[in-house]
């Protein structure tokens, strides 16, 4: 079941005071359009109804898809909230926790498409640094995009001033090769929410080259 709050907030432009109807936790199989909303990112949209000002009102959230048995919460750096945290020792599902709308959509994405997402950012780390060179950009965020036919992976790549992404295929092999160092390592998945990043790409990738 998913579940909605009421809070007063006030529009960051004109200061005029809304009460506001917040998703705090959602249930993708009871309420499919939900998830929807997080695929268009368009959960925390806020519009003014005296000025018209268009922003995104962020919240702690509990995204559960009991069907493709995954769970994460979102929580923004330096946030705090009232969003029920389920406990940890939650069996058979895999835990994930994340900080922007962006990366809960990547997530989702990432676990439709029946994909591990520690190889997914593993191949990521790869292409991190090939964007890095090409663009001459450090300021780059690459988001999985989608699963083609022929298995190979579409990520969207986000340049610093740049409004539109770039799109940048990945064959599916390099995918598996990340796989394979998975299996290699023997990692397991944590009993806690475990932020799955660029930075456990590279540790993983590190303990790897040194075995």
């Amino acid at each position: 079941m998913s579940t909605m709050i009421t809070k007063d907030v006030s529009c960051p432009n004109c200061g005029e005071p809304h009460s506001v109807d917040i998703i705090t936790s959602i249930n993708a199989h009871d309420n499919p359009e939900l998830k929807e909303k997080v695929l268009d990112e368009s959960l925390f949209d806020f519009r003014c109804d005296r000025c018209n000002y268009t922003c995104q009102v962020t919240w702690p959230l509990v995204y559960h898809d009991p069907d493709a048995g995954f769970m994460v919460i979102m929580y923004a750096q330096g946030q705090t909230g009232n969003a029920a945290e389920p406990p940890a020792t939650l069996r058979n599902v895999v835990k994930r926790r994340v900080s922007t709308l962006a990366e809960l959509k990547e997530k989702v994405l990432i676990f439709d498409n029946g994909l591990n997402d520690v190889a997914v950012e593993m191949v990521k780390d790869a292409l991190w640094k090939i964007i890095e060179k090409t663009y001459q950009n450090a300021s780059v965020e690459p988001y999985f995009s989608k699963k083609n036919i022929d298995g190979s992976l579409e990520f969207a790549i986000y340049l610093q001033g740049s409004e539109n992404p770039v799109y940048h295929t990945i064959k599916s092999e390099v995918y598996n090769q990340s796989a394979e160092v998975l299996r290699s390592l023997d990692y397991k998945e944590e009993n806690d929410f475990t932020q799955v990043g660029r930075e456990l790409a590279e540790k993983l990738l590190e303990e790897y080259k040194g075995e």
